[in-house]
């Protein structure tokens, strides 16, 4: 199967950085910890560039903090909320916003990406405690509920499906 230059590009900075171990100026392991591996992950993915056309927004989404993503020609009536992956430890909406921008070209959509409370700082319910606040933040901001789609990856997916449960 033919790579895509992203995906190449992303295989590499992982082989270059597996095995490795940095170390803040203690000598502790950063990736050794919870918060080291939150900072090596953004790191890793913070390095991906976003196409120049693409608008990213931040905003607070019934006090939780999200962002808007949306690519030229994106209709601004139909939205994905959608929640990243990273098994509710790691991940957030910047390292996700390459993908949720290219989300939003193909779907011609405009993406809430949501910035929800992590573990084990936050433990269950959080999580979903913010996926319905952001999911009643949109209906507040006059978006149909017919028009929203909800959606995420692994963990994130995961939330999705929870927040469907509990907006049934």
């Amino acid at each position: 199967m033919a790579k895509s230059r992203d995906l190449a590009e992303v295989i590499g900075m992982l082989k270059a950085r597996s095995g490795k171990v940095e170390s803040l100026g203690d000598e502790v392991p950063v990736l050794g910890t919870i918060d080291g591996s939150r900072r090596a992950y953004e790191e890793l993915l913070a390095s991906l560039s976003v196409e120049a056309d693409v608008r990213c927004q931040r905003v607070g989404a019934g006090g939780v903090p999200a962002e808007w993503i949306t690519a030229p020609g994106a209709a601004e009536d139909k939205v994905l909320l959608y929640f990243h992956g990273g098994g509710y430890v790691i991940g957030s909406v910047r390292t996700h916003r390459v993908m949720l921008s290219r989300m939003s070209k193909a779907a011609g959509v405009r993406v809430l990406g949501l910035d929800y409370r992590l573990s084990p700082e936050n433990p269950f319910p959080a999580p979903i405690d913010d996926a319905m606040a952001g999911y009643r933040w949109l209906l507040d901001s006059g978006i149909d509920p017919s028009r929203i789609a909800i959606g995420g990856d692994s963990a994130g997916g995961g939330l999705a499906l929870a927040s469907m449960v509990a907006l049934r």
